[in-house]
């Protein structure tokens, strides 16, 4: 299965993370991993990624990315 997560990192970089995991306990490891292990400060926003997702299926569960990326 496919998955996104939102994150920020202690720079206050922040963005999207799409990884494969095959259920989503094994994603919440992952999630949990990226804190403790890389330093994320913030991960959020845990989504199971429909099959076929295109990257206008991205902007409608990631509005808030859309939006920052019209900033720069």
């Amino acid at each position: 299965m496919g998955f996104a997560v939102e994150y920020t990192l202690p720079s206050g970089t922040s963005g999207i993370i799409f990884f494969a995991a095959t259920d989503m306990n094994e994603a919440v490891s992952y999630v949990s991993l990226l804190c403790s292990h890389y330093g994320h400060v913030s991960v959020t926003n845990l989504t199971a990624l429909p099959p076929n997702t295109t990257v206008a299926d991205l902007y409608q569960l990631f509005p808030r990315k859309q939006a920052d990326s019209k900033k720069e």
